[in-house]
């Protein structure tokens, strides 16, 4: 009678039928039960579950890096990982073939830069032009644009020999 009497007052308080309270009480049970379970046995199975997702997070973010990395710099596959298909490749092999691949090199553009208009992705593709000479480039053009090529050379970091590098590949626009 004490279990009827509960559910009695459960049932006048929230306002419900005796089914309905019945259903509410078995879905609480049961979720109390679930939860000690899960409490008692689950500590070794929820860490293996979050080192696999780790992993599984790690790898996508890997991938999602290469593959921007790609798009931006230019860099080409083939000398960083052979004719591997990219979806084969280990996530933990990228950083590695990344950093024994200094002899990298990027794929030269086809057509001419032009250097008062050109983005940040287009400069970087310029032999000899990382990210920060492109920032630098992009920063000097802000204040004053490039009227001549040999302009560059106000660009901290850009000497006669870069120059030398850069000018088949770029053309100064006007803007």
């Amino acid at each position: 009678m004490g279990k009827d009497s509960l559910l009695n007052r459960f049932q006048e308080f929230v306002g419900v039928t005796k089914n309905e309270a019945t259903v509410a009480l078995v879905i609480v049970l049961g979720l109390s039960i679930g939860v000690v379970v899960r409490q008692v046995n689950g500590g070794a199975e929820r860490d293996n579950y979050n080192a696999a997702l780790s992993k599984t997070v790690t790898h996508i973010l890997d991938s999602i890096a290469l593959a921007e990395r790609r798009s931006f710099t230019g860099i080409d596959d083939s000398i960083l990982y052979g004719n591997t298909s990219p979806a084969l490749i280990d996530s933990e092999n990228i950083q590695t073939r990344y950093k024994n691949s200094t002899n990298a090199k990027k794929a030269l553009p086809t057509t001419k830069v032009k250097i008062n208009s050109a983005t940040k992705a287009e400069l970087i593709r310029l032999p000899g032009i990382g990210e920060a000479m492109a920032e630098r480039i992009i920063e000097r053009r802000r204040t004053k644009y490039f009227m001549t090529s040999s302009d560059l050379m106000n660009v901290k970091g850009i000497g006669r020999k870069k120059l030398e590098k850069l000018e088949p590949y770029i053309v100064v626009d006007t803007k």
